[in-house]
């Protein structure tokens, strides 16, 4: 979870401060703060919603990144297909 002032200021009345912390959370590289940000996608501002969107976006990318990975098979140590032979 975010510190309380970060989230705090996602809901601030200057648009400037909500689009500095959507960046703030959007740099932590933590898929589970995409909740965070859905709000804010529909922000009166334009540019935080711009910022809100990219972040969701970037935070979605590193969750999927992470999924195959983990799925992801090692390649065999060098010369196994030679020993197989």
């Amino acid at each position: 979870m975010q510190p309380s002032p970060v989230r705090d200021a996602l809901s601030d009345e200057d648009s400037s401060v909500r689009a500095a912390a959507v960046h703030s959370i959007s740099l932590r590289n933590d898929p589970a703060l995409k909740k965070e940000l859905e709000p804010l996608l529909q922000d009166d501002n334009e540019p935080v919603r711009l910022r809100a969107a990219a972040g969701y976006l970037r935070l979605s990318a590193i969750e999927a990144g992470a999924r195959v990975k983990k799925r992801a098979t090692p390649p065999p140590p060098p010369g196994a297909q030679e020993r197989k032979k």
